[in-house]
């Protein structure tokens, strides 16, 4: 069987789930260059619901198949499920870190799909922890990407100005500030290095994602800090720190607050424990087990 799993997306987690699911793919599939190659199209999903119906429709004539990987929902032009039942109704698997059936239970609509649901994997071998006493982890917290908005940049730097304390952030384009090192775009063994420095990662994103880098944290010894809703919930309950998400200066407060409160380390159980969950191995082969 023909897959084409690439994407003009440049996002590292986007980047990161092509490079896995190629690796741990079964001898019975071939992953090619091209869509015109391939029996299987997967999409990865952030929006462009209306071009997706387009394009999957013309893949759909050709004979060929097509699977999604739903990376962004309510945050994208068209929020409601009802927006994109015809899409997943005729996927042959929709794949996505988001509840789906309880988004559609909420909404009161309904769909027939084979749907996986699992989070998104950290490469443990890349991502450790490299021990150390937490007193020595150089930053309060840290934040990464440049929509400061919907990530709450800027929160994170004037929280832990409030409490002096130091912030790593890793991206480009944003406005200095004193108690803030910028890394720009690093490569993961420096990122791995960043994560072990930190109590703190900050997966704080508006409305919904996954936030890669909480996982990740997680295995290094960083305690995510996350919005408190059902997503984010269903795979770090046991892991991150959670605030209400509220306007600017409410989320400041909150991280002022929990900034000073005794800090919770992470314990070896946890890491053992996030391990497992978040295998790229284990996923990719359920997830190649259900689409083929």
């Amino acid at each position: 069987m023909n897959v084409y799993l690439k994407s003009h997306y440049d996002s590292p987690a986007i980047q990161r789930t092509v490079m896995k699911l190629s690796k741990y793919s079964p001898p019975s599939v071939t992953i090619v260059p091209t869509a015109e190659e391939a029996d299987i199209v997967v999409y990865h999903v952030v929006g462009r619901r209306d071009h997706m119906l387009l394009s999957t429709r013309d893949i759909l004539k050709q004979g060929k198949k097509y699977a999604m990987i739903q990376l962004a929902l309510q945050s994208t032009r068209n929020p409601k499920t009802t927006d994109w039942i015809e899409l997943w109704g005729k996927a042959k698997l929709v794949w996505s870190y988001y509840d789906i059936p309880y988004l559609l239970e909420q909404e009161t609509t309904s769909v027939k799909m084979n749907f996986l649901h699992t989070p998104l994997g950290v490469d443990t071998d890349t991502f450790y922890h490299k021990g150390g006493s937490v007193d020595a982890r150089t930053y309060l917290t840290q934040t990464n990407g440049i929509v400061t908005n919907a990530e709450c940049i800027y929160e994170n730097f004037d929280a832990a100005a409030k409490v002096g304390g130091k912030v790593a952030h890793f991206s480009d384009g944003l406005e200095f500030r004193r108690n803030v090192d910028y890394y720009g775009r690093i490569s993961d063994f420096e990122l791995n290095n960043l994560h072990n420095k930190c109590k703190y990662v900050s997966a704080l994103r508006r409305k919904d994602g996954f936030e890669m880098a909480a996982a990740e944290g997680i295995v290094c010894g960083a305690r995510p800090i996350m919005f408190d809703n059902h997503n984010y919930r269903q795979w770090f309950d046991r892991f991150a720190v959670f605030i209400p998400e509220r306007d600017y200066g409410h989320v400041v407060s909150d991280l002022v607050k929990l900034f000073q409160s005794p800090y919770r380390e992470v314990t070896e159980e946890e890491i053992r424990i996030a391990k497992a969950l978040f295998s790229w191995e284990n996923i990719a082969k359920v997830f190649w087990a259900r689409l083929t």
